[in-house]
This record gives C-alpha cells, structure tokens and sequence, in this order.
C-alpha cells in the first residue's frame, strides 16, 4: 500500500512522506537521463552534454537527499524537545512538518497504435486526476490533468493507426493536457493508474473506435458542458478618471502546450515571443505615455478567442499579437511582417500563414470558435471597417519605426484572415517579428540585444500612434497589469 501524505496526520511521518516522493522523482529523472544518453551512445558515443547530464544527475540524489533529510532530522528533534517540554507553542511542530508539494513527473511516454486499438503509456510520480473530451473537426481526445512535467517529446504521426500521435503540455498553472489526434471516431476505452512497489505509478489510457455516431453524441455532450460552464469574468479594477492615457494590449503569440513554430535547434516561437512581449511592456511603461496589460506573461496556453475576449473587455485602443513563425519549403525568406486583419489575404503566403496560425486552438485541444461571427449586422460591419482603417495607420507607423532598426521583410505590410485579428472594436496588429527556419533569423530573434532593439523600435511606434491619435475612450473599467 503506497503512502501519501494526506492520509496521515502524524507530523513526524510527513517530512519521511515528503523524502520518498522526492526519491520517486528523482528515480524517474535518472531513468529518462539513462535513456536519453543510452539513446546518445547509440547515435555517436558518449558527448560531453551527455557527460554532464550524468554528472548532474548524481548531484541531483545528493541534494535532494540533504534537503530532505533536513526537515525530517528537525522533525525528530522537535519531536523530542516536546517530550521533555511542553513550553513550545501547539502549531510549531505542524508548521514544521509541512511537506512543501511538488509538480508531478512523468516520463516514457509512450504510444502504441494499430487500425483496431490504441494505448498510451507513460510512468508518473504519483496518481494524477484525469477528465477526458471528445472533440470533433478535427478528431481528438483530450486528456485534462493537473500540472505535470512530462519528459518526453510527442513521436511523429503514424499511417494507418487509431491514434496517430499525441502532443501534451502545460495550458495554465496547474493545468496540463495530452491532445490525442484521432484517425478515425473513438473513444476512451479505460484509464489505469497503477502504484509499483518503489511508488512510480504506471499510467495507462486504452482507446477503442465506435461509431459516429455514437462519437457525435460524445462531442453533443462535451458541448453542452462547456455551454453552462458560463466563461469565468476576468478580474476588473475600475478605471482611474484620472488616468486618460490609451491601453495596449500585448499578446506574445501561443504558449503552454503550444509551442508555435520550433527550429532546428529547439528554439521555440512562444518563448522567444514571450520574452520580447515582456520587453516591448517595459520599453512602453517607460515612456509613461501608454498603459499596458498583456494576455500571458508566462508559459500558458491561451484560446484565440480567449485572446480577442481580453482585448475587447479591457476596451484596449490597441491590441497587438507577436509571433516569429516557420517556412519549412522557403529558408531563405527572413525579416519582419506586420499584418492587419481582413476578409481576403494579399497574396497566397499570407493566407497559408494566417491558416496555419488559426489552427492552434485545434492543435492544443481546444474547441475552435469561427472569431468573426459577432458581425451580424451593418452598424458592426461599419465599426470594423473604422477598426481596420486604424490598423492600417497603426501599421504603416510600424513598419516606418521598426524599417531603421530592424530588418524588413520585402513586403513588409500585408493583410490576411488572422482569427485573433477579428475584434470589430479594437485595432489589432499581429507582427512576424522573423522566422525560425531562417538561421539568421534564429540568432537574431535569440539574441537580448536585437530583442531590445526590436522592442523599443515598436514601441516608438505604439507611443507616435497615439500622440497623433486621440484613443477612444470607452465606458466601463480596465484590467489591471
């Protein structure tokens, strides 16, 4: 029988709890350190990064050894000073005792699939509550868990299979998800999480096909839950009657589970977008012109919908999305982009861009909305043609800035059907800031220095916009930084 900490109120027995959970996942990182330089060997030898991984994989039992030996060394000594006295007060000893929690690991993922049947198989550190839903156009089967560090990369699709490959990772703190593309309609078979006798968990999803049937009734039920899950409001703080300055929204583009465009070396387009988004938001208060709020500051998984809602609820005068994408068929094409939104693409390689980007929601598990069906009616329509003619002006303000300090794409202002630019009542940007299948791209969009550069070019930009225009001030309150 496995021990768990909440099963106990023994406050001496927790810090012991809390050391074989750290044992566990120490097993389990020096499992997948074994494979991975097993698997280096085999490709060209022991490296010198492999070398290391080794070496800091020893350290790691070291350290966490220590660490956790520390408490349950305090625990017993505690333990006895309360038997010869009573002087220590009665919550000391619990606040002591209690086990500091840790993000579940789970590695060896992975998936075996025929035309009939599937099976996905991974070892976690302890057991994980899971949540399933079926999802339709296209396909897949998502797995809804709490936060876990999954040490595995997804394996590439396989023909012919039920499910052909799987993709998972983080979508907000404390909220991860394994996304199950589906080559046909099925379902989850059976879940099983069972406990080994050193306390890794072998974690097992079966999957079967049925009909569509019956699939199409899974995804009706999977709709309406989410139609009385009301969307949760986001925390308001009234605006200031003082504070007349114009707000911009900045949306550092995918996140959490999706990683965007990945280059050759690992590079991805979230993170290198995250940290130029955090730099434009610095470059942008300093000038103390314009507020700013931004749609994540971390490595969280944001809907496309979720990101124009924000931008409307905020009443943003701006809103601006940044992305650094990837042409696999052209590495030669670098530089800049800065599109506006608009029913009709200016070329062919917009529109394959702006439907690569629209697909993100599908690709990270969740339920695609259609972005521009709140235009019903002609007043709407004549309020997203102002909206865009002032994405047009904010445009050419920043390919004017971003031209003297950064290079430019050829053609470096387009237009294409981007979902995240359907806000009928924000002027919305979305801006290639380069392209990872470029290697000199790559260095740049790496580097902190072009970052900064790059950062503080649009955010002349963003500040001269506004000293030429006056923003819209709109009833009702804005979102706190």
């Amino acid at each position: 029988m496995s021990i768990n900490a909440t099963d106990s109120n023994d406050a001496a027995l927790r810090p012991r709890i809390q050391y074989r959970q750290t044992m566990v996942i120490g097993k389990l990182l020096e499992r997948n350190r074994q494979n991975s330089v097993a698997a280096d060997k085999g490709r060209c030898g022991l490296t010198g990064l492999a070398r290391a991984a080794a070496s800091a994989s020893r350290w790691f039992f070291v350290v966490a050894k220590c660490l956790v030996l520390v408490p349950v060394i305090a625990c017993g000594t505690a333990s006895a000073q309360n038997g010869a006295t009573q002087s220590r007060p009665a919550g000391t000893a619990a606040a002591v005792a209690q086990p500091v929690p840790s993000t579940p690991v789970a590695i060896d993922a992975r998936l075996e699939s025929s035309e009939r049947s599937a099976r996905f198989t991974m070892a976690v550190s302890q057991r994980l509550d899971v949540s399933f839903e079926v999802l339709d156009q296209p396909l897949r089967i998502v797995a809804a868990l709490p936060e876990v560090n999954l040490q595995a990369a997804a394996p590439k699709a396989r023909k012919g299979a039920l499910v052909p490959q799987f993709r998972a990772g983080l979508v907000a703190p404390g909220r991860s998800r394994i996304v199950f593309d589906l080559a046909a309609t099925a379902r989850v078979k059976g879940l099983v999480q069972r406990a080994r006798a050193d306390g890794v968990v072998d974690f097992s999803i079966d999957f079967e096909p049925i009909s569509r049937s019956e699939f199409d009734e899974l995804v009706s039920a999977g709709a309406e839950r989410r139609a009385k899950a009301a969307l949760a409001p986001l925390q308001i703080e009234p605006r200031s009657s003082q504070d007349r300055r114009p707000l911009v929204v900045i949306d550092p583009g995918h996140g959490g589970i999706d990683p965007g465009a990945v280059a050759t070396g690992g590079v991805t387009e979230k993170a290198v977008v995250l940290a130029i988004g955090l730099k434009l938001k610095e470059q942008i208060e300093a000038m103390g012109q314009v507020r700013v709020i931004m749609t994540r500051a971390d490595d969280r998984f944001l809907s496309l919908s979720e990101r124009v809602r924000l931008a409307r609820e905020a009443r943003a005068d701006l809103f601006v999305s940044l992305h650094a994408d990837s042409l696999s068929a052209a590495q030669d094409v670098r530089g800049a982009t800065i599109y506006t939104g608009s029913d009709r693409a200016t070329d062919v390689e917009s529109a394959r861009l702006a439907q690569k980007e629209n697909s993100a929601d599908a690709l990270a598990g969740a339920e695609a909305g259609q972005g521009g069906g709140e235009i019903v009616d002609i007043l709407m329509d004549l309020a997203l043609r102002e909206t865009r003619a002032q994405s047009g002006a904010a445009a050419a303000r920043l390919v004017t800035e971003m031209s003297g300090a950064v290079k430019m794409h050829r053609i470096p202002q387009r237009a294409a059907g981007f979902r995240v630019l359907t806000a009928p009542d924000v002027p919305s940007l979305l801006i290639e800031l380069g392209f990872l299948s470029s290697k000199s791209d790559i260095a740049l969009l790496t580097s902190a220095e072009w970052q900064g550069v790059a950062a503080e070019a649009i955010a002349r930009a963003v500040s001269g916009h506004f000293s030429t225009r006056a923003p819209v001030h709109r009833s009702g309150a804005s979102i706190s930084p």
